[in-house]
């Protein structure tokens, strides 16, 4: 038996008027930034480097680090990280 469909998890992310935003905090106490994605079908490769981008635009002091933990260890696979340049996130 073949796989006929790649995993959605994997391939399937939409990113739309609902989606596109993401909150974040570069220094303790300082203000919330908000990095807006652009709209579009993404693999989870794509979305990660999107993630980057939107959060460096927003943010041109810190470099952001975008993983994916593609093992399956204890429920954590495929989970998103994002990591800073600076001393908070």
């Amino acid at each position: 038996m073949a796989l006929k469909a790649k995993s959605l998890f994997l391939y399937g992310h939409e990113i739309n008027s609902f989606n596109n935003s993401l909150d974040f905090v570069s220094s303790l106490g300082g203000p919330t930034k908000l990095a807006t994605l652009n709209y579009g079908y993404y693999c989870l490769t794509d979305l990660m480097t999107e993630i980057k981008r939107a959060m460096e635009a927003q943010d041109g002091l810190n470099t952001y680090t975008v993983t994916a933990d593609r093992s399956f260890s204890g429920g954590t696979q495929n989970r998103i990280t994002i990591t800073s340049s600076g001393t908070y996130l």
